[in-house]
């Protein structure tokens, strides 16, 4: 799902030329937006529950952090840089003709926006997605094209245009990696499969964010990138579930069941299970289009305590340096993992002060949300072909406490398509001196930068400050 809305500048890359492995292709996937606008995610997933067709949780205001890619629409010459989102099923973008009813709206001929010619064919359908509590949105006209995204090219797929922008939704586009059950698409087109993966012809992805510069990654079509993680998979089957409306919801969100789970920063330890009172019927989703790990009130009270003992829910004010939160999963067959999130991954600077990503709500929802933070502390696979999803260690990454043996991965579905291999390897300039107090540095920038992010993982992913100065001398 997506949370915030987008208010910050997009960083040019190069065009996103594929890199071919022998089972599939890789496509790159960026991370944009500094902060994110909090305590809205549960408001946003009850209205999907509720609503008679999918609603798609979004946060109108303030800036966001979102995975993007870079994909074109039919023959439009335009790029278009939209959310990927593995909460929700429809792909759709603003079209060049799009306006709005807010100044943070759309406009006609925006950059990105895609212009419709020959190679759309109308499927004299419309569309809309409501986000929030149905106040704003988009609509959009439905029509029928290719989608290319790097070497991966979904043919004929049924995509929104959006026409009109109310309330003052201000993203681009999203381009839905969950199920087709969830899509307003398909709903539009009477039940007709609108699903970008499905269309690609793959049934398998893999998702790594680098989580040193916390901004670049890849997805993998076909196969896992075994370059990118070390170990072996946990795989967890996707799961069906009751909401707390009744109702019983099944291959929309990639969602799986984690009974036991175990929360650990130091000497503090939380058990999901044992501790919860109103544990979320043991379901959680993995959902890159959120900002935060929502959890119950309960765990995420207890581990904001940890990061700060004077913790205040209404101010959500917590020290801006701390040590890596500790995920321990045990999965289904009995195998047991854990990921290590770096702790400036888990809170956002805002006017000088550090807010936490951790927050509560999961037991209105009937389930936990694992966003953005999580992405990057395990490379996420995604398997429709099994119906299950899987996470493993990325590679180099130091696990606290050490990993267990776990059952072997078997080999992913191959498909024969094929991409010519393109480097695009762009090494990053420092934008200040490392002896300077300024912006964040770039792992990778030079040797000293290196050396400073290895010990102080804040330098290279919030603010290059006094210490990180101290550390260069």
């Amino acid at each position: 799902m997506i949370f915030s809305v987008l208010v910050a500048s997009v960083l040019a890359i190069a065009s996103a030329a594929p890199a071919k492995r022998d089972q599939g292709i890789v496509v790159p996937i960026r991370r944009e937006g500094e902060s994110a606008t909090l305590g809205l995610t549960v408001a946003r997933y009850q209205t999907a529950i509720k609503s008679g067709s999918p609603v798609s949780p979004l946060v109108n205001g303030g800036e966001g952090n979102y995975f993007f890619a870079d994909i074109q629409f039919g023959d439009s010459p335009t790029t278009s840089r939209v959310v990927f989102d593995t909460g929700s099923s429809d792909t759709w973008a603003i079209g060049s003709e799009c306006t709005a009813d807010a100044k943070a709206g759309c406009s006609p001929n925006e950059t990105g926006s895609v212009k419709v010619d020959g190679s759309f064919k109308s499927l004299k359908a419309k569309g809309q997605t409501l986000y929030g509590d149905g106040s704003y949105g988009v609509d959009y006209n439905i029509y029928s094209t290719n989608v290319a995204y790097g070497g991966v090219t979904a043919k004929n797929l049924p995509v929104g245009i959006v026409t009109y922008d109310f309330g003052g939704v201000k993203i681009p586009g999203i381009l839905g990696m969950g199920w087709n059950s969830i899509s307003n698409v398909a709903k539009a087109l009477k039940g007709a499969n609108a699903n970008f993966l499905d269309a690609t012809g793959y049934s398998t992805f893999g998702m790594y964010i680098n989580p040193s510069t916390s901004v670049d990654g890849e997805v993998s079509f076909g196969f896992y990138d075994s370059s990118m993680y070390s170990g072996d998979f946990q795989w967890f089957p996707v799961s069906s579930f009751t909401d707390p409306n009744g109702n019983n919801v099944a291959n929309g969100w990639w969602q799986f069941a984690a009974n036991v789970l175990t929360f650990s920063q130091g000497t503090n330890s939380y058990d999901y299970g044992n501790d919860e009172t109103s544990t979320p019927n043991g379901v959680s989703i993995a959902d890159s289009g959120t900002p935060e790990l929502l959890l119950t009130d309960a765990a995420a009270s207890a581990i904001n305590q940890w990061f700060n003992p004077n913790y205040d829910p209404n101010s959500n004010t917590v020290p801006c340096k701390g040590k890596s939160l500790v995920l321990t999963f045990t999965a289904p067959d009995g195998t047991v993992a854990s990921y290590s999130i770096a702790y400036n991954l888990l809170v956002q600077e805002q006017n000088g002060a550090c807010q936490s990503l951790v927050t509560g709500g999961a037991e209105k929802l009937g389930f936990t949300i694992f966003g953005a933070p999580f992405y990057q502390a395990a490379y996420t696979a995604y398997d429709k072909t099994n119906n299950r999803i899987g996470f493993a260690q990325l590679k180099g990454s130091v696990p606290n406490p050490p990993i267990p043996s776990t059952t072997a991965v078997p080999p992913a579905p191959t498909t024969s398509t094929k991409a010519p291999r393109v480097s695009t390897t762009i090494a990053p300039k420092c934008n200040h001196d490392e002896c300077s107090v300024g912006a964040f540095l770039h792992a990778g920038c030079s040797k000293c930068a290196d050396e400073v992010c290895a010990q102080d993982s804040y330098c290279c992913n919030n603010k290059w400050d006094d210490s990180c100065v101290n550390e260069v001398n």
